[in-house]
């Protein structure tokens, strides 16, 4: 399967380089999104599950002595601030309304992971904003 692992990478690198010919408006804003949500905060524990593995070798480390898991660990930390970077690059902070796509799309998922009171509402009203906000952003490519 070319979709998993390193061959996966390369084929979404060579995917995501076509992105600006095959979308347009709206469907182009939606890719971005998508690449973000998918890396940052689709239930991955940000970094496209690096943290979250990281954080299991450091754990696994001490319960079975073995200090290489640690190494290994780092190594997982580097990558997922790597894959962060790319999450960020996505919706970046140089485009305004794509930072504040993105800004909108961690505190909506902050919401619904915490779940406190009034969290749907909270969320129903950032969903309004980052439609609004996406609209404008596929104007702004036209």
């Amino acid at each position: 399967m070319r979709n998993i692992g390193l061959s996966g990478i390369q084929k979404w690198a060579d995917t995501v380089l076509r992105w600006p010919e095959q979308f347009r408006g709206l469907d182009l804003i939606g890719c971005f999104l998508n690449t973000f949500v998918y890396i940052e905060v689709g239930g991955t524990g940000g970094s496209a599950f690096r943290t979250m593995y990281a954080k299991f070798l450091e754990e696994a480390s001490t319960i079975v002595n073995e200090p290489a898991l640690n190494e290994a660990a780092g190594m997982f930390r580097e990558s997922g601030r790597v894959w962060s970077e790319v999450a960020k690059s996505a919706l970046p902070d140089s485009w305004p309304k794509l930072q504040r796509i993105r800004e909108l799309t961690i505190q909506k998922n902050r919401c619904f992971e915490e779940q406190e009171l009034n969290a749907l509402e909270k969320m129903k009203k950032i969903t309004a904003e980052l439609e609004d906000l996406m609209m404008k952003a596929a104007i702004d490519l036209q």
